[in-house]
């Protein structure tokens, strides 16, 4: 569970009524070393903006490529599935994103032939931007 504008909610459920099977466009690029530091943002076709946030931390870090690179690795992905990555000995819990050329493509199925993953922080989920304004794309 997800705190959200002071609503609890599931975070695959979250996820899947606001992200599920949406491409990629565009990617806004952030600033780490501004004060506060800014994160890389994913923008998807319906104008929902995920910011990316490192997986242990939490905190905005370099993408570790440059973003034209990076935008020319996730332009038109889809993502196919998510998955929560719980608490374990050194690692804080987290999602996988699971980004994919092909929109159908079963997320059991998805391999490093076919698919890509993303790990981000949970605070990236409670940090989605929604371009309805949030709550109403649960109800549907």
């Amino acid at each position: 569970m997800i705190a959200v504008n002071g609503s609890y909610h599931c975070v695959v459920e979250y996820l899947d009524a606001h992200l599920g099977g949406s491409q990629i466009k565009d990617i806004v690029p952030g600033d780490p070393e501004a004060s506060p530091a800014t994160p890389t943002y994913l923008v998807f076709c319906d104008g929902h903006t995920l910011p990316i946030l490192c997986p242990d931390c939490g905190a905005a870090h370099t993408m570790g490529m440059e973003p034209d690179e990076f935008l020319e690795d996730v332009a038109g992905l889809y993502l196919i599935g998510f998955s929560y990555l719980p608490p374990e000995e050194d690692e804080p819990e987290g999602i996988e994103l699971i980004l994919s050329q092909d929109p159908d493509l079963d997320p059991n199925d998805a391999n490093d032939d076919n698919s890509d993953s993303l790990f981000v922080h949970l605070s990236s989920i409670q940090q989605l931007t929604c371009p309805h304004g949030g709550e109403e794309d649960l109800t549907g």
